[in-house]
């Protein structure tokens, strides 16, 4: 096999990988936002007012950004591979490189923006729902050396490292991005 099929191959395996796991970060959010809404509504609901069960919240926020996180830092890590490392090998057989997808200037534009104003939105989809839940919660902290005190630090604990998750991911695809822009000099 020569060098050009193979990299065709790995390019199509790596394209296939990226493309899931788009499509899994955005099953991700969709359920968590499902899970979120099914426990505001038992939690709100016209029978009596539960809001221990919002404690869910913080810890399904925290794996929910732990998820999405680690897929939207291999879509960056696949974004690069695509668009920079197999290049060469793609554009080895061809008189005239021809521009791929990955490494068109379209994607490189379209993805600069998606890139800076997907924090927010994660942050606000996410963690938001968390602190939500912690504020209507606070009356736990009345006793600070009881468990329900306890229960409260530990969805704050959740809540804080959901953020950090997040914005960690945020640095990695922005990085990526750079690395992307420079070695295509867009």
């Amino acid at each position: 096999m020569q060098q050009y099929e193979l990299a065709v191959k790995f390019y199509e395996a790596a394209r296939a990988e990226l493309i899931e796991r788009i499509r899994l970060r955005e099953n991700i959010i969709l359920f968590y936002v499902g899970a979120v809404a099914t426990l505001l509504g038992v939690a709100f609901g016209k029978e009596n007012v539960n809001n221990e069960i919002l404690f869910v919240i913080p810890l399904l926020s925290l794996a929910a950004s732990i998820l999405v996180s680690h897929h939207n830092s291999l879509i960056g890590a696949l974004g690069l591979y695509c668009s920079v490392e197999l290049k060469n090998s793609l554009n080895s057989n061809l008189e005239n490189p021809v521009v791929q997808w990955d490494e068109s200037k379209a994607l490189i534009q379209g993805s600069s923006k998606a890139v800076r104003t997907r924090l927010i939105p994660h942050l606000l989809v996410i963690s938001a729902p968390a602190l939500i839940a912690l504020i209507v919660n606070i009356h736990y902290l009345s006793t600070l050396w009881s468990w329900d005190a306890v229960v409260w630090f530990m969805g704050f604990c959740c809540f804080i490292s959901s953020i950090i998750y997040i914005c960690l991911s945020g640095r990695d695809r922005k990085s990526n991005f750079g690395e992307i822009s420079r070695k295509n000099k867009i």
